[in-house]
């Protein structure tokens, strides 16, 4: 079953090797602890029932009995059990994906990607292939992010819901607007939260928790763990520096733990 789960975990759900060997590991290590807690030896490989991999979770999971051990290696290990009961019902956590129209503009602009790469070393563009995908995540995450918090904020305060963001994010963003108006860019947008930073958005969420804890299953703290976490990836991402492997990881399972959160 093991290799399987390997197989399944890099097919289905897209995941780099170093987070699939994580995830086994994690796997093997909370077997070994459940056993010292059961008196016999227990290979989690071995059950193939969801409810039974569901009850395992519970424990390790947030507030369960052995969520101190679940959470170790940034929640590396709870996350390798719930992607395993993903493989027992063979139902892999949707990604983002890129999608790219046929037109004559779209091809027009990749023939001239191409062209300008050629200026570039090699090893540049190698680095650069290798960064598409956490690009491409934490591109989808931002934007999810904002989009929530938009809709949160528009349902319950209308139209003019930008007032009620308190005063720190709505400076930054005013500064944001007249840098770039003194510019001769392509105005970025129309909607003011497109010129909020991550560390914004995290602001908004804080100040505003009363309505945004109905989207939540846990409390504050553990939002803001996650997104404090998260912001601290997004610098290497935003200033191109290429992640090692384990940062990678570390994207890769707390992009998990957002949506473990969100209800």
């Amino acid at each position: 079953m093991e290799e399987k789960f390997r197989k399944w975990v890099t097919e289905k759900e897209h995941k780099a090797a170093g987070t699939v060997y994580s995830y086994t590991n994690a796997i093997k290590k909370i077997s070994e602890h459940y056993s010292q807690f059961q008196g016999k030896r227990i290979c989690i490989f071995e059950i193939e029932d969801e409810q039974e991999i569901s009850s395992l979770i519970e424990l390790y999971d947030f507030n369960g009995k052995y969520s101190e051990f679940g959470n170790k290696g940034n929640r590396t290990y709870i996350n390798g059990l719930k992607t395993y009961r993903r493989f027992l019902s063979d139902k892999p956590k949707a990604r983002g994906t890129s999608t790219y129209s046929g037109s004559r503009n779209s091809s027009l602009r990749s023939e001239s990607r191409n062209t300008l790469l050629d200026h570039f070393e090699q090893e540049l563009k190698v680095e650069a292939f290798e960064m598409r995908n956490s690009y491409e995540l934490f591109f989808c995450l931002e934007r999810s992010i904002r989009d929530l918090v938009k809709s949160t904020m528009f349902n319950i305060y209308g139209e003019g819901w930008w007032s009620k963001v308190e005063h720190r994010v709505r400076e930054n963003v005013k500064n944001n607007l007249e840098y770039e108006f003194d510019t001769t860019h392509t105005k970025r947008s129309e909607n003011k939260i497109d010129y909020t930073t991550f560390g914004d958005l995290r602001k908004i969420i804080n100040s505003n928790w009363d309505i945004f804890d109905s989207k939540f299953e846990r409390n504050l703290n553990s939002v803001n763990e996650v997104m404090i976490d998260l912001n601290r990836i997004r610098v290497s991402i935003a200033h191109c520096t290429p992640l090692v492997d384990k940062e990678i990881q570390r994207l890769e399972i707390r992009i998990d733990d957002w949506f473990d959160l969100l209800k």
